[in-house]
């Protein structure tokens, strides 16, 4: 089968392309069968696995907002899964974290359900392969799989990724695993050994100021503190 225009349009980033076939009545949600699985333009444009540059990316995050202004459904499955899922789930994107965080802040953006789930959720999946910026997007946009986001971070190794998930208030694994000394399992016991996220991250950001009151003295306290939370990742270290 001949791929049809609309999807060619999106597999190469072209935006006036794809406005021209949406003009001259092209499906927004039309299924491309390929290898007996039926893809949309929408998951093309999300979903597709070819690296971009700079420049494509732009194009393709344009191409998702045409789709997405004609009627495209943002939940719509595709095998099985919504785009959103599919992006924050898929290990072949792992290696293209601001692509992702892209691709993720548009499809939520335009109502993409951060909570649909299939064996694992969204959030879950996020926390054990993206950066901490898709999972505060997630959990900005109402994500609410934080406990088991926590334990895919921490399985996984993503302590950046922790950090954003215990502010919103992932209560921490009752156990970790033993002899376990990845960094991840290591920060984990340092809160609980703090008395909780609050009290660690409390005692990092004196630890931060006390570090750096020395070399501006005449900064006050407050606003010193203030500082150091837009340069340091307090509580995540």
């Amino acid at each position: 089968m001949a791929e049809p225009p609309i999807i060619t349009a999106v597999r190469t980033c072209d935006v006036e392309a794809l406005r021209r076939e949406i003009a001259a009545g092209g499906d927004p949600d039309m299924l491309y069968s390929l290898s007996q699985t039926g893809l949309t333009p929408l998951w093309y444009a999300a979903c597709y696995h070819t690296p971009y540059n700079e420049e494509q990316i732009r194009e393709r995050l344009e191409c998702i907002s045409v789709l997405l202004e004609a009627g495209a459904s943002v939940d719509k499955l595709v095998c099985g899964v919504t785009p959103l899922y599919h992006v924050v789930a898929s290990s072949l994107f792992e290696d293209r974290a601001d692509e992702i965080a892209a691709l993720v802040e548009a499809l939520v953006k335009a109502g993409a359900d951060v909570n649909w789930e299939k064996g694992t959720s969204v959030l879950a999946g996020a926390a054990a392969r993206c950066t901490a910026a898709t999972v505060k997007c997630l959990i900005s946009a109402g994500a609410v799989d934080l406990d088991r986001a926590l334990v895919k971070a921490i399985d996984n190794g993503k302590q950046r990724n922790c950090a954003p998930l215990l502010r919103a208030g992932a209560a921490i694994p009752a156990v970790t695993p033993i002899g376990n000394t990845w960094p991840t399992d290591v920060y984990i016991e340092k809160i609980r050994a703090a008395g909780g996220y609050k009290a660690y991250e409390k005692a990092h950001r004196q630890r931060l100021v006390a570090m750096f009151l020395a070399k501006f003295p005449t900064l006050p306290v407050e606003m010193l503190g203030r500082v150091l939370e837009f340069t340091w990742d307090i509580g995540g270290h």
